[in-house]
This record gives C-alpha cells, sequence and structure tokens, in this order.
C-alpha cells in the first residue's frame, strides 16, 4: 500500500527537508540523551515510548518484548504510552499466530511499517477485528544482530498529516538503537538477579563447621558460575552423631540451583527427624520423583558419623565414590553405590556401616573436583586428589581441604572453571 504525501507541508521542498532532518536529529539525540543512563528494561521502554508518542503525535505507543524464558516465544508487553500522559505498565500477554496477525506479520517481515488506513489495508486484511479503533499505524522491529527481540508500534496520528516514508525511516532508526539498549539493560538485570542469587545460595550453605565431639569437618563449595546445582551440609544427630550429605544436581546455573534449595531442604526436613542415611534418601527419592523432569537427575553421598561408636553409615545414590584414608596410611574407596536420584529410580536405598576410628579421613567430592582441567585440557584426576590429601591422618581437616584446593588451583591455573567443585573433609579427631 503506497504512502500518501502530506497534506500540510510539501515534503519536497528543501526548506521542509531541512527542518524534518533537524527534528530527526533532536529526537535521536533526545533518546541517546534520556535512555543511555537508564539500566531497568521498563525505565528505557517508558523514556522511549513518551518521546516517540510526543514526536510523532499520536495517540499512544507499545512495546511488546519476547520472553526469552519462554519456548513459545510468547509477547509481554513491556509498557504502554498514552499521549494524554498516563503510562501505564503491565505484563498482559500476547500469543501470536505469523501470518495471521498484526504483531505476527511483524515478526514474520522483522521490516518497518506504516499505514494511514489499516482498516482497508490488504497486508492485514481480516487480522485487525480486535483493533477496531486502530486507525492508522507506524511500527518498527527491535532487532540486535538480526535477532527479534521485540516490536515499537505507534498507533492513530493526531494530526492531519498522514504517516509517510521518512517517519518510517526515522522509527526504525530509533528502533534499532532502542534494541540494543533494551538487550545491555537485559543483561544487567539478569547479572543482578544472578548476583542475588549467588548471595541467597551461598547464604544456605553451612556458616561454620559444626562442634560435635571426637569430629573434626570441613566443606567448601565453588560454583563455575554465579549459581551451582551442587551442595553440602551438615546436621546434629541423636547420640552425638554428625549427619552430612554432599549432592551434584544435573546441569547449570537458575534450575540447578533451586532444584538443590529444595534438595537441601528435603534434607534438613529429614535430619530433624533423626532418619537414617537410608530412610532420609528414601524419603527425598520419593519426594523427587515425582516433580524431576525425565532429564533431570541427581548424586548424592549421605552418611552419619557416631564418634562413639567409631563408625560410619552411609548411602551412595551415584555419587562419586568418596576416598576413606585410614589412620595406617592405607587408602580404600567407597565402593558400594546405589541408583542416582531421578524419575525411574523407584527401589529402595541400602545403607553401609563402615568401622571409622580415630585418625581416618573421609574424602567426598563432587566431579567438578577430579574432572577439572587444565589450559591443555588435561584432567586433574582422582589420582591427583589421592596425591593432595597428603598425610590425611595426620592433619586437620582444614588442612586437608586447604592443600586439596592448593593443588588444584595451582593445576588449573587460571583455566575456566567448567563444573561446580564442592569438597567435604570428615576426620574421626577422638
Amino acid at each position: 500500500m503506497a504512502d500518501s504525501p502530506d497534506t500540510t507541508k510539501d515534503p519536497n521542498s528543501e526548506s521542509e527537508r531541512l527542518r524534518m532532518a533537524v527534528q530527526d536529529l533532536g529526537i535521536l539525540g533526545e533518546i541517546v540523551a534520556e535512555i543511555g543512563t537508564q539500566r531497568r528494561v521498563d525505565q528505557i521502554n517508558r523514556l522511549i515510548l513518551g518521546i516517540c508518542v510526543r514526536h510523532f503525535n499520536v495517540e499512544q505507543g507499545v512495546i511488546h518484548l519476547l520472553d526469552p524464558t519462554d519456548p513459545q516465544d510468547m509477547l509481554r508487553t513491556g509498557i504502554r504510552v498514552r499521549s494524554q500522559g498516563q503510562e501505564t505498565a503491565y505484563q498482559e500477554s500476547l500469543r501470536y499466530r505469523l501470518g495471521m496477525s498484526l504483531t505476527g506479520w511483524m515478526l514474520l517481515h522483522q521490516e518497518a511499517i506504516v499505514s494511514n488506513d489499516l482498516p482497508n489495508d490488504s497486508r492485514f486484511a481480516g487480522s485487525i477485528k480486535d483493533m477496531p479503533n486502530v486507525k492508522s499505524l507506524l511500527a518498527a522491529p527491535l532487532k540486535v544482530r538480526r535477532r527479534l527481540l521485540g516490536t515499537l508500534s505507534l498507533f492513530n496520528k493526531r494530526d492531519d498529516r498522514l504517516l509517510g516514508e521518512s517517519d518510517r525511516r526515522l522509527l526504525d532508526i530509533i528502533a534499532m538503537q532502542a534494541a540494543q539498549v533494551i538487550e545491555n539493560a537485559r543483561l544487567y538485570e539478569m547479572e543482578e538477579d544472578l548476583r542475588a542469587a549467588r548471595s541467597i545460595q551461598q547464604g544456605l550453605l553451612p556458616r561454620a563447621q559444626p562442634k560435635i565431639a571426637g569430629v573434626d569437618v570441613h566443606g567448601l563449595a565453588l560454583p563455575a558460575h554465579e549459581v551451582g546445582g551442587d551442595l553440602f551440609d551438615w546436621a546434629r544427630l541423636p547420640g552425638g552423631r554428625l549427619g552430612c550429605v554432599v549432592a551434584d544436581v544435573s546441569g547449570k546455573g537458575m534450575p540447578a540451583a533451586l532444584l538443590a534449595a529444595h534438595l537441601q531442604a528435603l534434607f534438613k526436613s529429614q535430619a530433624v527427624t533423626g532418619a537414617s542415611p537410608a530412610q532420609a534418601v528414601d524419603a527425598v527419592n520419593a519426594m523427587l520423583r515425582t516433580t524431576l523432569d525425565y532429564d533431570r537427575f541427581v548424586t548424592l553421598f549421605c552418611m552419619a558419623v557416631d564418634p562413639a561408636q567409631n563408625t560410619l553409615t552411609y548411602v551412595n545414590a551415584g555419587h562419586n565414590p568418596p576416598l576413606l584414608w585410614r589412620a595406617d596410611g592405607t587408602m580404600d574407596a567407597l565402593p558400594e553405590a546405589g541408583m542416582l536420584i531421578s524419575p525411574i529410580s523407584s527401589k529402595p536405598y541400602v545403607e553401609h556401616t563402615v568401622p571409622f576410628g580415630p585418625g581416618d579421613v573421609i574424602v567426598i567430592y563432587s566431579d567438578g573436583v577430579t574432572e577439572a582441567e587444565s589450559a591443555s585440557g588435561e584432567q586433574w584426576g582422582r589420582a591427583s586428589l589421592e596425591a593432595a590429601i597428603g598425610d590425611g591422618p595426620r592433619n586437620t581437616a582444614t588442612e586437608v581441604a586447604e592443600r586439596i584446593r592448593r593443588r588444584l588451583v595451582t593445576f588449573v591455573a587460571g583455566h575456566r572453571q567448567s563444573d561446580d567443585i564442592t569438597l567435604v573433609i570428615v576426620r574421626n579427631s577422638g
């Protein structure tokens, strides 16, 4: 559909072209000045629309942003601004079908459009019956490096001048600049959220080592990203025993961290009841089985140390076999391991009890420890972990943990960590 010429001014005159060019530069400069210092997406959207509604003299404008978390690419309305100065922010959802709606047309063609007679525009025939009050439209896609973020749309010109090609080009330029700023603001908000999540997750880890007679402990967790899926925790159990769980949730980032926090809460609830390791793992597995997605699983090691009886009772649900260093200098990996926790694991877990006398040390670790890589791609491996333990029986748990950490840091030599690292040392100090 061809654009109609302006009716009030001759767009071909040199003075009019110069006036419009100055106006265009003015709005671009205003947008850069206004949004350059903003960090929040809703603030940026509100400023962009306010300037556009005023400059193009339209009744209202709206920015729709694609929701990056929705697998069906649901559009979220970020902000709507009306010419009377009222601003309405809301989270209305708008699903679209390509080629059958105005928004769908924009998403399909990804180019700026202008229409001064929308009800009779052949490009949108039959697709705007839900928008009877929209007579004219000026819209542009919000794109960053050919990736669509959403749309910027202006509705209903309020004066006699028709929208033209120069308006379409200008809005397209505005949309290109706005898209990059919006993308940067989105990334900033995501980083803020991740930093807050990391702080919360770190706060869920034990703040201090438990003080139980005859037991010396130390634990550390180093997430590969802002948040991670590894966890460890301890609990005081009846009879002066120490309870401990180390777990590794599949995946990375926020989903794994949320599941890890849920898992930790479930184990705390079992510790309160004084459940044995097998009872605790069975209960947690039963609760998680109904909520875990089929591509999710958890490996964990749960144990109870009894310094009075010099025993260690444990359940291994698919986790790396912990290393048990005896006071006499011999070392073994605890061999028995059951099924990892997943939607398909339904058999009861079996616990095992082994001697754990004075000077004995158990080292529990996640695969991020043994699979840590150097710059050349070489993995640290279990042999390196065993060598790093050193004279475990003659060192405190903290000394053992610190020796392992130093050796590991030296090996990776600043190479980017690809997986969460969790390490728990428990020593019978009786």
